[in-house]
């Protein structure tokens, strides 16, 4: 990644580390680090927004007819789409398919913020205390589109930005490797879901049809694992889940339970 690129990042992590400082001790990281050094570089970008196009475009010319540099392109998109999906919240590494698409997209002349959607309200700002020369990295509503609240638009909803996305990139986690995730097995992975009755929400889960009807695909999205992490963290009895899951699966469908 270029030297910008690699900024945002670090500035990003230092930016999280001083605010689970300042959560977890009520310490500020000036108040023990000299805000000089803090700034990770002495010419820092002035904004995301132009770092990100400037990048963009130079991949898109990594990948124009005759130019065989495909596999420089991809390596400097990725960290693009790691910052994109952070700031959209999402912590699941980006699939083959993804990247391929997102190519596909700059390959084509696509504007940056319609691929890069979670970047554009991606600002600089500055320290709450100006002598300190701190630069942070943090998430705001971009001030031309509007004091708005933040939530997923509607399809066909008019939006300060809006990306047409595969469903089931919002469900990248197959059912059975749940309890991988967890620090389980499948069999229990499968009872935790089937405790927390994940397939009934479309938060949750979604799945995919065969043309026959057949299921092809099941699939978690991110909520589902925060929601089942949080709920053994309370308290889920997981031997409970998987005896009443086993219970369920020895029940003769269409017979009363």
């Amino acid at each position: 990644m270029n030297d910008d690129v690699l900024w945002l990042h670090l500035r990003s992590a230092v930016t999280i580390f001083r605010k689970v400082l300042l959560g977890l001790t009520g310490q500020d990281l000036t108040d023990v680090m000299p805000g000089r050094v803090l700034p990770v570089s002495a010419s820092p970008p002035t904004e995301v927004g132009l770092v990100v196009g400037k990048e963009v475009e130079q991949i898109a010319e990594l990948l124009r007819p005759g130019k065989r540099r495909s596999a420089e392109a991809r390596a400097r998109l990725l960290p693009l789409m790691s910052l994109d999906r952070a700031a959209r919240g999402k912590t699941e590494p980006p699939t083959e398919g993804e990247i391929a698409r997102m190519l596909r997209a700059v390959k084509e002349g696509a504007d940056w913020t319609s691929v890069f959607p979670g970047v554009v309200g991606l600002q600089l700002v500055g320290s709450p205390r100006p002598s300190e020369q701190v630069q942070e990295i943090s998430l705001k509503i971009d001030p031309k589109r509007g004091e708005l609240p933040v939530r997923l638009a509607h399809e066909g909803e008019d939006a300060a930005a809006y990306r047409e996305v595969d469903t089931f990139d919002r469900y990248s986690l197959k059912l059975s490797k749940l309890g991988e995730k967890l620090g389980l097995t499948q069999h229990q992975g499968l009872a935790v879901a089937h405790a927390l009755d994940l397939k009934s929400d479309k938060k949750y889960f979604n799945a995919k049809l065969t043309t026959r009807g057949n299921v092809a695909w099941q699939g978690l999205s991110n909520h589902a694992l925060e929601y089942a992490k949080k709920a053994l963290a309370n308290g889920l009895d997981v031997d409970e889940a998987v005896a009443k899951y086993n219970r369920r699966n020895r029940t003769p469908r269409g017979s009363k339970k």
